[in-house]
Order: structure tokens, then sequence, then C-alpha cells
């Protein structure tokens, strides 16, 4: 119901409706027009679409089972929000020239979880506080906030997905498809090699494509990836609670330009 109120309501619909969708198209063109190929556009709005379904289907299930752990909601918006972004980048594979798709791909599935999310965290706040300061300066902070966080995690995903594409590493393997790589089962010793981050070395180098990592195989790469987005989220939210909104958006926005930096490397 608090939902409804909210999306019901005129307010929203004259203020924070357009400038979040101004927000997200702001964004997205500091990505794409940086790219030499195009891709057409219905399939980053599907990719914003099931960005926002991921974020629907989390809340459900976190309602539903009782989510309310700090680390492990991290665990679980950045699961969801890759899964969602596998699905689209190996709908689109053969879209794939430039790692520059997977950033892309991965930070419109990041756009699409946060809008969604700040709808109903907002929705929260206005059942309390209405349409009063509280509210715009919340929606200001998320807006700002956990927008480009939720963006730039999965694109930093993203972009460690299409280097492995690129590399010839994730069909090497009969058993290691892109749909069942995170499937696979646990192995301690490949994971132990995760934790030392040799994929992001290599991709900080500014290699990213082949043949630098066809030493790899597809399950490692993907899941440093994935790592990586988690230590991200829980910096970000570690500066939240122990040090200043200022300090987390600088964070993401640094990040959000390494990645461009990455887009224009090739």
């Amino acid at each position: 119901m608090m939902f409804f109120d909210l999306i019901e309501n005129e307010y929203f619909w004259l203020s924070f409706f357009p400038i979040s969708f101004l927000g997200i198209g702001f964004w997205f063109l500091f990505f794409e027009r940086s790219r030499k190929a195009k891709d057409p556009l219905i399939t980053f709005v599907m990719a914003l679409m099931a960005g926002a379904l991921s974020t629907i289907l989390l809340q459900f299930l976190s309602q539903y089972y009782g989510w309310t752990n700090q680390y492990l909601s991290i665990f679980w918006e950045e699961f969801f929000k890759v899964i969602c972004a596998v699905g689209v980048m190996e709908f689109f594979k053969q879209k794939f020239k430039t790692v520059a798709g997977g950033i892309v791909f991965g930070f419109a599935v990041g756009l699409g979880f946060a809008f969604m999310e700040n709808l109903f965290y907002l929705a929260k706040v206005h059942a309390i506080h209405g349409f009063n300061p509280t509210f715009w300066l919340t929606f200001q902070g998320r807006f700002w906030g956990s927008t480009l966080l939720h963006a730039s995690t999965t694109a930093i995903f993203g972009l460690f997905y299409a280097a492995a594409y690129l590399s010839n590493t994730i069909f090497t393997h009969k058993n290691e498809s892109a749909l069942t790589v995170l499937l696979a089962p646990f192995h301690f010793i490949r994971f132990m090699k995760i934790l030392t981050f040799p994929v992001s070395r290599v991709i900080l180098r500014g290699k990213t494509g082949h043949p630098h990592l066809e030493k790899f195989v597809c399950r490692s790469i993907i899941f440093e990836g994935f790592l990586v987005t988690l230590i991200v989220h829980f910096c970000f939210n570690f500066l939240i609670i122990n040090g200043s909104p200022i300090d987390a958006f600088l964070l993401t926005f640094l990040i959000i330009v390494f990645l461009r930096q990455k887009m224009s490397q090739i």
C-alpha cells in the first residue's frame, strides 16, 4: 500500500519520476557516447527492465524470509544484479566486440535496479514523513549515492564478464557456458587463487582482451568480478555509516571515471 500511495501522488510524477529518468539518461549517455559501436536502444531498455525486475524479486524474497542483516543484503543485492546481467549479456552476446559492451550492459542493469530500489525505499519514507524536507533529502542522497553505487558495481561485473568473453575463456570447457558457470561446483583451490585478484591486476594494467586472460578459467574471472562488486558495495556502506556520504559518492564517482577510461582505451 505504501508503494501505491507514493506513485499515485501528483508530486511523484512532477518531481521524483522525471528527475530520476533525467539522471538515468545522463549517466547512460556518459558511457554510451564514448562507444564507437552503437547497439539498438531496445537492448538497453531490456537491461534496465531486467534490473528493475530483480529489485522486485529481491524485495519479495527479503520480506518473505526476513532478510534484515546488512551484510547479507549486500550479498543478495549484488547476486541478483549479477544474475540479471549474465542473462542480459548472454542474450545479446553476439553484440560483444569490446569490453565496453559489458560495461554499458552492466551499468544499465544497475541503473534499473537502483531506480526500483529507490522507489521502494522512498515509499517507506513517504509513509512516515510525507513530502517534507526529510523525503527530499533522502531522495537526493539515494539519487546520487545508491544509484551510482548499483550502476558502477554491476558495470564492474560487466567489465569482467566481457573480458572473459572476448578472451575466449567462456566456452573453453564444455561445462562452463555463461549460463552454467555460476552454478558450477565450488572449487577450493581456484577460489583461493581468486582471493589474490589475478584478473583484477591484469585489467588494472589495461590488458582486458585476447590473449591476456586466456590462461584464466571463465569461472574464476566471473567469480572474481562478483567478489570485487561485493567489496566495493561493502566499502560504500562502510563510508556511509562510519564516514560521510561525500566520501561514498567520491568512491563511486572515481569508479565511474575508471570505467569510462577503460572504454576509451579500446
